[in-house]
C-alpha cells in the first residue's frame, strides 16, 4: 500500500506548486512539499519492509495537514482548497489507522 501514499505526496505537490505558480504562495509551496515528503518518506518506509513505522509515519502527517487545513477551512469557509485537503487528509488518517489494525491482527495471529 505505498503506492497509496506516494500517489497523495505527488497530489500534494502538485497542488502547492500549482497555487505557487497561479497566486505566487510560498507557505503552500513549502507546505504542501513538506507534507508531501513526509508522505514519501512513509511510502519508501512502507516498501522497504517497516509497514507499522511507515504507516504510522502517514498517519500523523495526515493528522497534521488535516488539523491545519481544517483550521483554515473553518477560519475562510472555502471548500478549495483547504477544504479538500482537510477531507483528503482525513481520509488518509482513516486508511491509515485502517491499515495500522490490519498489521496488528495479522501479527496477532501469528
Amino acid at each position: 500500500m505505498a503506492w497509496v501514499n506516494g500517489s497523495f505526496a505527488a497530489l500534494l505537490i502538485f497542488f502547492g506548486l500549482h497555487a505557487y505558480l497561479k497566486k505566487r504562495s510560498l507557505p503552500s509551496l513549502l507546505a504542501s512539499s513538506f507534507f508531501g515528503l513526509l508522505f514519501i518518506y512513509a511510502a519508501y518506509t512502507i516498501y522497504s519492509g517497516r509497514p507499522a513505522r511507515g504507516h504510522q509515519i502517514a498517519l500523523w502527517a495526515a493528522a497534521g495537514l488535516t488539523v491545519a487545513m481544517g483550521i483554515r477551512f473553518f477560519k475562510s469557509w472555502k471548500f478549495m482548497p483547504a477544504g479538500l485537503v482537510a477531507m483528503m487528509g482525513a481520509a488518509m488518517v482513516l486508511r491509515s489507522l485502517m491499515a495500522i489494525n490490519e498489521l496488528a491482527a495479522i501479527k496477532s495471529r501469528l
